[in-house]
């Protein structure tokens, strides 16, 4: 089964949108936003070590700031689904 069969959700292309992985108040990773859907999206990381698999994700534009758990590494590509709002 492929992995478009297994989102529960669309996922809109977002290639190079700037966001902001939030580690602590005062850590932050950039980041690229690959796609995104209400659920979770794929985005980038220059250094995928530094990410921990719990995080708050700042998309530049969004109204919200989501958490995140990663549900994917792959290289520098990470899998994230969003549990909740802060």
């Amino acid at each position: 089964m492929g992995d478009r069969e297994r989102r529960k959700s669309r996922r809109v292309p977002r290639v190079g949108h700037a966001a902001l992985v939030s580690l602590t108040d005062d850590a932050i990773v950039e980041c690229v936003v690959h796609d995104v859907s209400t659920t979770g999206a794929r985005i980038w990381v220059e250094d995928p070590e530094l990410v921990p698999d719990y995080f708050k994700l700042k998309i530049s534009g969004a109204p919200l700031t989501p958490r995140c758990r990663v549900r994917w590494r792959s290289g520098q590509d990470l899998g994230v689904a969003f549990f909740g709002p802060k």
